[in-house]
Formats: structure tokens, sequence, C-alpha cells
């Protein structure tokens, strides 16, 4: 027992279930030590179960949703919405992933309100072919620099249309560009960045356009929204509605 509680940086007390010195737990240090210890391709299971065990902390029971369900039917979310943070994870075996979002006293608004260069990657996102293009890099190796006509031959995009949409994801930084002297003339020959942002927000336009029906973890205790613009009407108190004795008094009068 001394051996384990050292190992995991808990006392023994907590080994045996004693919740009155979870304080002196190094939560980090557990979590570090267990992701270490996990085999490569088992650390994402391990992570979406401490996850949900996070979500689970949330409810209103302290014993609730502390371990990640089994054998999933339906399409499955956990979610969080407070006025502090937000939270999305899908749960089914075929896609498991997990969002969380500090919001911040201010809110997300100040971050996102410069909306010159999202226009653009929406308008470019919103071209099938500029998907089946993104789709086609991010499903190749790492370093491999292709050039126009190598990705036209290969997407079956015309080549005056794949230009556009590569000039496009080059100065969103999602592609990038190299110049290679072979010959008389240079030539160009782009590579992929194989952003982690583009990928999960596709993942969440996915769900999002799935409309999310069913969750198993639905914390949901908000009263502010999360983008909180200054100077806007939007965030006015709502009225509450009189109770009934309340209301029947009133007629009376």
């Amino acid at each position: 027992m001394p051996a384990i509680s050292g190992a995991l940086g808990v006392s023994i007390d907590s080994l045996f279930g004693v919740e009155d010195v979870c304080s002196e737990v190094d939560i980090e240090r557990v979590i570090n030590i267990i992701i270490r210890q996990t085999p490569e391709n088992e650390r994402a299971d391990i992570i979406m179960r401490i996850m949900y065990s996070a979500m689970g902390a949330f409810t209103e029971y302290k014993k609730s949703k502390m371990h990640y369900p089994e054998n999933l039917e339906l399409e499955t979310y956990g979610e969080i919405k407070t006025d502090y943070e937000m939270a999305l994870a899908r749960l089914n075996e075929d896609l498991k992933y997990f969002c969380f979002v500090k919001i911040s006293e201010n809110g997300l608004y100040p971050y996102v309100k410069d909306t010159e260069l999202m226009v653009v990657i929406f308008e470019t996102l919103a071209d099938p072919d500029a998907l089946k293009l993104i789709y086609y890099l991010g499903s190749g190796r790492r370093n491999r620099l292709q050039s126009v006509e190598y990705l036209a031959r290969n997407t079956g995009i015309p080549v005056k249309k794949l230009k556009h949409i590569v000039d496009r994801l080059d100065r969103l930084g999602i592609m990038w560009r190299v110049a290679v002297d072979d010959s008389e003339e240079t030539s160009i020959v782009y590579g992929y960045n194989n952003s982690t942002a583009l990928t999960t927000m596709l993942i969440l336009a996915q769900s999002l356009s799935r409309f999310i029906r069913y969750f198993d973890c639905n914390i949901d205790t908000w009263k502010y929204g999360s983008f909180r613009m200054p100077n806007t009407s939007n965030n006015k108190p709502v009225p509450e509605v009189s109770l009934w004795c309340e209301e029947e008094n009133n007629q009376e009068e």
C-alpha cells in the first residue's frame, strides 16, 4: 500500500475511499503517471474516460456519471454549458472526441470578434471541392510536397479551380508553398500542415449537421451567453414567471 500511494501521489487513506483527504491528491501528477504508463495505442481511451469523469463531476449527484458508458447503441454526446465553461464530447466507439472551452469573465467575443478571415475560411469550406482537397491532403503522410497539376490529377478537380482553392488555403496558413529551382523555370509545390484546429472544426461541423439528439451527461446551468457582447440588449434579465398563488391574488385585487 505505501508503494501504491507513493506511485500515485496520494495518501493511503484516500486509497480506501476516505473522501475528506482527497484535497491531498496531486491530480495532475496522478494523471501524468497514468498516461505515461499506458501504451500509446490505448491512451486515447484512457483520456476519454478521464474527461468523461471530469464532466460527471458537474452533475448534482456525487456518484453519478463517474464511469464511461459502454456499448452505446445511439449516437451519444456529453455536454456542459455553464457561465464558466463549455464542453462537448462524442462517446461512441467509431469516433470519440472531447472539446473544452474555458469562458473568461468577458466572454468569448473579444477573441472571435475579428471575423474577416473567418468569413474567408467559411466561404472556402462551403465549396465541396475544397473539402475534397482537404480530405485528400489529410489522408497522406507528412512531409509531402505536391504540385497543383499532381493534385488536380489525383482529386479530379480542374487545375484552374484547384489553383484558386490552394491559393486561399495558402493565405489562411492551411497549406504552404515552396519554390523549386530544378530547371530553367522555378516551379511551385505545396505542403499541407495537417491542422488540428481545421480537423476538429470539420468533425464538430459534422456533429452539428446531424442534429445532436441524445446526451448521457448533460449539464445546462448557464445564465449568460458565452460571447457576452458589450453594449447590446441581448443580456437583459429574463422576467420571472409568477407563482400560481401570486397570479390568483393579482386577479382578485
